[in-house]
């Protein structure tokens, strides 16, 4: 979910940068009836973002749209600081400061933690590590 996770943010803000506020609605009303409609169809229990594997509505539909609400609840700034601090530290597999492995959601949401203020800690528990309504 990661690279999907990352992906979806940085299309985001260039979008946010190129297109008036009508065109992003647009784009968060076609993610969600994409996200609405898979789920429809989805036989599978849905899980946190955080533990999400192979379920595409939910890391890429459901993503952009946690995603989006994440910077306007805890601060644009904030997301950008702890994905610049992530990518520092994980971008290369030969980091040797970091483990051998390769990053997780929980490696992210680490960084998503150390970025925001305490106030919006609950924030992050509640987009990405439970399973939430999106409307």
């Amino acid at each position: 979910m990661i690279l999907e996770t990352l992906a979806q943010y940085s299309a985001m803000m260039v979008f946010k940068e190129r297109y008036s506020e009508e065109k992003i609605q647009q784009f968060l009303t076609f993610q969600l009836e994409e996200y609405r409609e898979a789920k429809l169809k989805s036989t599978k229990e849905e899980l946190p973002l955080a533990l999400v594997e192979n379920e595409q509505h939910l890391y890429y539909n459901k993503g952009a749209l946690t995603m989006f609400e994440l910077q306007k609840r805890i601060g644009e700034e904030n997301v950008n600081l702890a994905l610049k601090n992530f990518l520092n530290d994980w971008g290369t597999f030969n980091n040797p400061q970091k483990p051998k492995r390769y990053s997780t959601t929980a490696d992210l949401i680490h960084y998503l933690r150390e970025a925001a203020p305490d106030s919006a800690q609950s924030t992050i528990t509640d987009l990405l590590e439970r399973v939430n309504s999106i409307e």
